[in-house]
């Protein structure tokens, strides 16, 4: 890390802490909300405009120009409309987050990524560990939504790699193994402090082992502590009777796990990095108004 980037995650890192101070939970659903929304409507007009820019060698990758990238920024937006489905009041707004939710979840299957797929799958095991009577009408909303990407995917006139055709792929591609193997080699050489990689086309998609070889224990050290203050917060609370709890302990719980395949946590500046730190602000105080409700009835 250089002085410039020590900076700005100084600059990050007080920013967010000034949000928690004035920001209450509603507030961070309303930002969730807009991004949300955001997101949607700007793929929307590029599908108008032109839906084959938004590939890349067959797999979407939104305004991200990478389909890894994009995959992960789907998985941070389909907590929101989740969390909107337990809480909503109205027919019409639950209506809007099926669609938003079906939407996001086929924009999901076409970039292809595995990574995103998993990711995904772990925040709906979580997820359904309290809402058990729900898993047969979401069950039929998946099929449908296959089913809805299957015959998308056949009208379109030029290639499309989905997740599906990647799943049956055998083994790690070459890149993602070379980078694996390098990076472990770099913390045998430098186990203290890390090293660098000097082949800038190779790199490691897992945050830990990325953390372990450019920082060495030291570093591996400063990720795991704040981290797995996180986890522990998250792996406490998943079960939560309250569905803001335990969406958004899902969600984290599903960050780590992805992180073993993507490098997302060492970012200073990326849209899966802000979800992360936005989703555990919610959560703490989402358990902070939960306690206290609890306290009052009594």
């Amino acid at each position: 890390m250089d002085f410039f980037e020590l900076i700005l995650f100084s600059i990050i890192a007080l920013s967010f802490s000034l949000v928690y101070s004035v920001f209450d939970q509603q507030d961070y659903m309303d930002v969730l909300n807009y991004l949300v929304s955001i997101f949607i409507i700007f793929n929307l007009i590029q599908i108008v405009l032109g839906f084959q820019m938004m590939f890349i060698n067959g797999r979407f990758v939104s305004f991200t120009g990478n389909p890894q990238h994009a995959a992960m920024a789907i998985v941070g937006l389909i907590p929101i409309p989740l969390i909107n489905l337990k809480e909503s009041s109205t027919s019409l707004l639950n209506v809007k987050n099926i669609v938003y939710l079906i939407f996001l979840l086929i924009l999901l299957l076409l970039t292809g990524s595995r990574t995103g797929l998993a990711t995904c799958l772990v925040l709906f095991l979580f997820y359904y560990y309290n809402n058990s009577k729900k898993i047969l009408s979401h069950s039929i909303i998946a099929i449908i939504i296959f089913l809805i990407t299957f015959q998308f995917i056949g009208n379109f006139n030029f290639e499309v790699a989905n997740v599906f055709d990647r799943l049956e792929e055998n083994g790690l591609d070459i890149n993602r193994t070379s980078g694996f193997t390098k990076s472990f080699n770099i913390f045998l050489d430098h186990p203290l402090f890390g090293g660098v990689v000097q082949d800038r086309f190779v790199y490691v998609e897992n945050s830990y082992l990325a953390c372990l070889s450019n920082f060495g224990l030291v570093g591996l050290l400063l990720l795991i502590i704040p981290i797995s203050k996180v986890f522990q917060k998250a792996i406490s609370n998943f079960d939560s009777a309250n569905s803001l709890i335990n969406i958004t302990s899902a969600i984290l719980i599903a960050y780590f796990v992805g992180a073993l395949f993507e490098a997302y946590l060492l970012a200073n500046i990326s849209f899966s990095y802000f979800c992360f730190i936005i989703y555990y602000m919610l959560l703490s105080k989402a358990s902070i108004s939960n306690l206290k409700n609890n306290n009052d009835a009594n």
